[in-house]
């Protein structure tokens, strides 16, 4: 069984309720998930995860919403290796051009494409998502 942790930040409703609906469908993906806003996560939330979801803010200007600051500093000469990172995203890509940049180091593989996040989301593309994340894991790409 994998291991999932969403985090997310600003720490809003709207952006708690899309990571809970992403973590109910990794779940029925047969995976073990939890989800963090961004200011409460700590570094074994992530390291004991085999796929990390990332959910910025990215309506905002910012790079790099500030509540992931401390997890930003802990990625310095951390070792991601054997783990994925995805990101779901409200809009832009400023947010996840700049983490991808700060995860560069940490060996992890990231998935691409982002999920982006639409009013009306269609539960087959989200589902869809999820199982090619679920699937490059397994693959050990």
């Amino acid at each position: 069984m994998c291991k999932v942790v969403i985090l997310y930040a600003p720490d809003e409703k709207f952006i708690n309720e899309t990571a809970n609906n992403i973590a109910t469908v990794f779940n029925k993906g047969k995976c073990h998930t939890t989800v963090k806003s961004a200011n409460q996560t700590k570094i074994p939330d992530i390291t004991a995860s085999d796929i990390i979801i990332f959910g910025p803010n990215t309506k905002e200007k910012k790079t790099v919403h500030p509540d992931y600051k401390e997890i930003i500093r802990a990625f310095t000469g951390i070792n991601l290796a054997g783990r994925i990172a995805g990101f779901f995203t409200f809009g832009g890509n400023e947010s996840i051009n700049s983490f991808k940049e700060i995860l560069h180091d940490t060996d992890i593989s990231l998935y691409e494409p982002n999920f982006l996040i639409e009013n009306n989301n269609d539960p087959d593309i989200l589902m869809k998502w999820v199982k090619n994340i679920i699937t490059q894991y397994k693959d050990g790409s």
